[in-house]
């Protein structure tokens, strides 16, 4: 690589992070999502022929997993930190109903449509329907609760706190169903030859556990360090990358001790923000903070590099089965699902409505398909590639355009408290 094209790259990436530091405050204002105006400065950076490593249109699937893997585990680590102490069991009610509902209705609709619609074997629309189930954490961050506000009962935010309660854990209870698609492509779909208990047993059971285990352990353990540590000793940091640290180091203890490591991130963080009661005021929010500017910050580099590769072609080879596909499973089968898994609460029928439409997909869903790649033989891997890319463009389209408007009709008094506090601000200022 020439020097020129050494630092073509750097302002590039310059540029784009730069401009996206002012995101989401501009999103604030126009009321639509800064992922649709980072995707639209990759497509532009693109054309303007700056020499990065660009999707054309696919990365190597090691590439893709390695690197959809660290936004996904550093956005879990985001999420458990969010969660206050005060939601109990009536809280939590939205999201595992979404959990355990809505997402196996999603898979089970999913792997027929991917069937009978899309013509795909099997193995492969058992796999589309694993990798679509899970609400992504990264692209949903701008429609979930914000960990200043929501510290007591009257804070709470039902359509908020159940799309989060929903991204902490879906990614890693959509792992069952990825590996067995996986177990299905290595016996050529015959679902005869799977061994049930043991997918049972290991990959439902034990693996689940073992996450929980992992993250909790280790989150009590970076929580005494950060709250007990400083009293006992006088030694104390306030660097917000001990939550960086930590993410990396407990999804690899997770992942080796034959754990889901995503499940592991999520119950660390939501354990270490219940341990803040003595130490340092607002470390855990610096925590937070960290882990949410590094979040964003390769949020803008997918988003630059996905908007390359729909440029490149990633979107050319879908037909209209594809985006007939992705329409029916965004805008019919998640609201319908996500209704009838959210009936019986107490939630308003705007409430119900705005939590089940907004079931972002994104970049966890790329993660899963690439995993799956390294694990097995799929031979429509790059049809399934470019169902994703549909689903994630139109889902960045549908749901960004529309997330706001619908979160200040579902909730009209939140609405009113945002208005006022930014008006507040403004006149301040």
């Amino acid at each position: 690589m020439e020097i020129t094209e050494h630092l073509q790259i750097l302002a590039a990436l310059g540029g784009v992070t730069l401009i996206a530091a002012w995101m989401p405050s501009v999103a604030e204002r126009t009321k639509i999502s800064y992922t649709i105006v980072m995707l639209l400065l990759g497509i532009v950076v693109y054309l303007l022929d700056v020499p990065l490593a660009w999707p054309d249109p696919f990365w190597p699937d090691s590439w893709t997993m390695m690197f959809t893997e660290a936004v996904v585990i550093i956005s879990l680590m985001s999420v458990g930190l969010k969660i206050g102490k005060f939601y109990d069991w009536k809280h939590w009610q939205g999201p595992l109903r979404l959990l355990l509902i809505t997402m196996p209705l999603c898979i089970a609709g999913a792997v027929i449509l991917g069937h009978y619609l899309l013509g795909l074997p099997i193995a492969s629309a058992v796999l589309l329907g694993a990798v679509l189930a899970p609400t992504d954490p990264v692209m949903a961050s701008e429609v979930q609760i914000d960990p200043v506000k929501e510290e007591s009962e009257d804070d709470f935010d039902p359509i908020r706190f159940s799309l989060t309660g929903e991204a902490s854990l879906n990614d890693g209870l959509a792992f069952p169903f990825t590996w067995l698609a996986v177990l299905l492509a290595q016996q050529n779909g015959n679902w005869g030859e799977v061994d049930w208990l043991h997918w049972l047993s290991y990959y439902v059971v034990l693996k689940i556990v073992v996450g929980i285990l992992v993250g909790y352990l280790f989150g009590r353990e970076v929580g005494w360090l950060l709250e007990d540590l400083p009293r006992k000793l006088s030694l104390k940091t306030r660097d917000g990358f001990v939550a960086f640290s930590t993410t990396f180091l407990v999804y690899a203890a997770a992942e080796l001790l034959s754990g889901y490591g995503f499940i592991a991130v999520f119950i660390a963080g939501l354990t270490i923000r219940f341990s803040e009661e003595k130490g340092e005021e607002g470390m855990q929010l610096r925590l937070h903070d960290f882990v949410t500017e590094v979040e964003r910050l390769l949020l803008a580099v997918f988003l630059v590099l996905f908007g390359g590769s729909i440029v490149s072609g990633l979107l050319a080879a879908a037909d209209w089965r594809i985006w007939l596909f992705a329409a029916l499973f965004l805008l019919g089968l998640r609201p319908i699902a996500g209704l009838l898994g959210l009936m019986g609460t107490s939630l308003k029928i705007p409430e119900k409505f705005a939590i089940s439409f907004l079931g972002i997909r994104g970049i966890g869903s790329l993660f899963y398909l690439s995993w799956a790649f390294l694990h097995a033989e799929f031979p429509e891997k790059e049809k399934l590639y470019v169902i994703m890319g549909v689903i994630i463009t139109m889902s960045l389209l549908v749901h960004g355009l529309t997330a706001k408007s619908i979160l200040n009709w579902a909730a009209p008094a939140e609405a009113k408290k945002q208005n006022y506090e930014v008006e507040g601000k403004t006149a301040s200022n």
